[in-house]
C-alpha cells in the first residue's frame, strides 16, 4: 500500500497512456500545492496520499508491534509495576524497593 505513490509517480515520469489521468492535484488550483494544503488533492491524490501511503504506515506500525508481542510485555510491564506499589503499600518501613546503592 505505501509502494502506490512510487508506481503513480513511474507511470507519470514514463509518460504511459493511463498517466494523464493520475495526476496528484487538480488541474488549476496553483496556491496550495504540498502535501500540508489538501485542498487542491484530486481523488487519485486523496487515495494514493491518505488512504494507501497512511493505512500502509499504519498497517505496518501495527504489524511490528505485533510481531514483537508488545501486548504481552506491556502487560507484564504493568503487573510488575502493580506488584511493586502493592509491596511499597505495605511495606511499613517505606524503604525503597531497589537497592540505590549499587
Amino acid at each position: 500500500m505505501t509502494t502506490i505513490d512510487y508506481i503513480r509517480h513511474t507511470i507519470l515520469d514514463n509518460h504511459f497512456a493511463i498517466g494523464k489521468h493520475l495526476s496528484m492535484y487538480k488541474h488549476g488550483c496553483s496556491d496550495g500545492v504540498g502535501l500540508p494544503n489538501f485542498e487542491c488533492l484530486s481523488t487519485v491524490g486523496w487515495i494514493t496520499t491518505v488512504v494507501c501511503t497512511y493505512t500502509g504506515y499504519i498497517c505496518m506500525i501495527v504489524g511490528m508491534l505485533w510481531a514483537v508481542d508488545i501486548k504481552r510485555k506491556v502487560i507484564a510491564a504493568f503487573r510488575e509495576i502493580r506488584k511493586a506499589q502493592s509491596i511499597r503499600s505495605h511495606n511499613p518501613s517505606r524503604q525503597p524497593l531497589i537497592d540505590e546503592s549499587v
